[in-house]
């Protein structure tokens, strides 16, 4: 049995460099001048130092491979296994990161995001070779490939200013458009960024869509109008003309309740696409149409409707507009104000009564009174998995499920919208909950 106060964290990189940081476990205060020494698998002793006073030690091991890691400090002896697939995991932290290629980084940026055919192109590439040092006049060559795998320019630059490389391209007024291909070559490693070349048309008639109503609700036909004209100011006869629709969720807020929760998270909503108008405007470029969808599934809370507008030429060529609008799917919202729990963990802890604020608004925010809300208190347990894809492809899944309640009530709401109600949850229970309040048969 090994007792030791020695706090030990071990980090490895790319090309066999290591951190090592050493700790009091009891004090946390870094240790320096703590011994470190690195072993092979055959326990041969590959490396030796000393850490600095913040208990950190820089080690760079290029052509071997450390097995495990001996640390004394003051009689005291500390262990650390360096072999491959006995790292602590990190899928439960956001970490990011980029590994390097043979020691340089790189950045290619342009002054906007898309180009017509015909423009100017600059491309600029930023170079980090602060790990791996380039000799002076070292060649950076670009390569610039069209949609279809062709190269249609090349060039070689050897000088820049502080790392900075510019490139000047130019493409034809013809050429293809699509996803066109930057490739940077430099010291073994190659750096790409995709250029979007498009043929941008604007549009040339005046498109408009207007709804009488601020908020789209429920259970009730909305009608818009749509209004066209040439940008030229003459009136756009009988053209045709199709608004489609499409509905995705977002985030139920209220100005007087901004700490309440309004929107469901057992409820899952895909975006659903519906046709509103397919016709043509009349004699003054004007049609009108009513938007009452069916909806497939129960929404979380509020949806946004999106609605596509196309209105087209004689000749085939069109205009287009884009109108959003907030669609409200029921006439009464349940909000819920979750108490802050201990101010240490904020957590709630059991073996105590919780208050739940509740408040019932209708779709404009406003206080409504509402009787015999069911109240269900649900434990959420959440289960992992690998699974494997038709085509070969494997992705960690998981999901939630809600086991039986930990308790039900009723509650209701009066003239001012407000009501509320308490949870205790006795141990040894914990975990994660789920509250939720709905009217009956909604």
């Amino acid at each position: 049995m090994l007792a030791s106060d020695l706090g030990i964290t071990v980090k490895r990189g790319e090309n066999n460099t290591y951190l090592v940081a050493i700790n009091n476990i009891l004090t946390t205060k870094p240790l320096g001048g703590a011994r470190v020494e690195l072993f092979n698998f055959q326990q041969q002793e590959i490396y030796e130092g000393r850490t600095n006073a913040q208990g950190l030690l820089h080690i760079d091991l290029r052509n071997e491979k450390a097995f495990f890691a001996q640390v004394s400090y003051n009689n005291q002896f500390g262990y650390v296994r360096l072999d491959d697939g006995n790292a602590l995991p990190v899928s439960k932290f956001d970490t990011a990161g980029k590994n390097l290629s043979n020691g340089l980084k790189g950045y290619i940026y342009g002054e906007r995001g898309v180009w017509r055919p015909g423009d100017h192109i600059y491309l600029t590439f930023v170079l980090n070779d602060a790990d791996n040092k380039l000799p002076n006049g070292h060649p950076i060559k670009l390569e610039l490939r069209n949609p279809n795998g062709k190269i249609t320019h090349r060039e070689v630059l050897k000088n820049g200013l502080n790392n900075f490389y510019q490139f000047d391209l130019k493409t034809d007024d013809e050429a293809p458009t699509g996803n066109w291909n930057a490739r940077i070559e430099v010291g073994g490693s190659t750096f790409n960024k995709t250029i979007k070349i498009e043929t941008i048309k604007p549009n040339r008639l005046k498109v408009q869509l207007d709804f009488e109503d601020e908020i789209l609700k429920s259970g009730k036909a909305s009608t818009g109008t749509l209004e066209t004209m040439w940008l030229h100011g003459a009136t756009a006869k009988g053209l045709k003309a199709d608004i489609t629709a499409k509905l995705y969720p977002t985030t139920t807020k209220f100005e007087d309740y901004n700490s309440y929760i309004f929107d469901d998270p057992s409820r899952y909503y895909d975006t659903e696409e519906v046709e509103v108008f397919n016709s043509s405007v009349n004699q003054q470029g004007q049609a009108s149409f009513t938007f009452k969808p069916g909806m497939s599934t129960e929404a979380p809370g509020m949806l946004k409707a999106s609605f596509l507008t196309k209105v087209y030429e004689n000749g085939g060529d069109f205009s287009t507009n884009v109108t959003t609008k907030i669609y409200s799917p029921y006439d009464t919202y349940v909000g819920l104000d979750v108490p802050p729990g201990d101010k240490r963990r904020g957590m709630l802890v059991t073996d105590h009564d919780h208050k739940f604020d509740v408040v019932t608004v209708d779709e404009n925010g406003k206080p409504k009174a509402t009787k015999n809300l069911e109240v269900k208190v649900y434990k959420v347990n959440w289960r992992s998995w690998w699974q494997s894809s038709s085509n070969s492809l494997s992705r960690y899944e998981s999901r939630e499920y809600k086991e039986l309640s930990f308790m039900q009530t009723t509650v209701s709401t009066g003239s001012n919208g407000k009501g509320d109600f308490k949870f205790n949850l006795e141990y040894p229970e914990w975990g994660a909950i789920l509250s939720t309040s709905l009217r009956p048969n909604q």
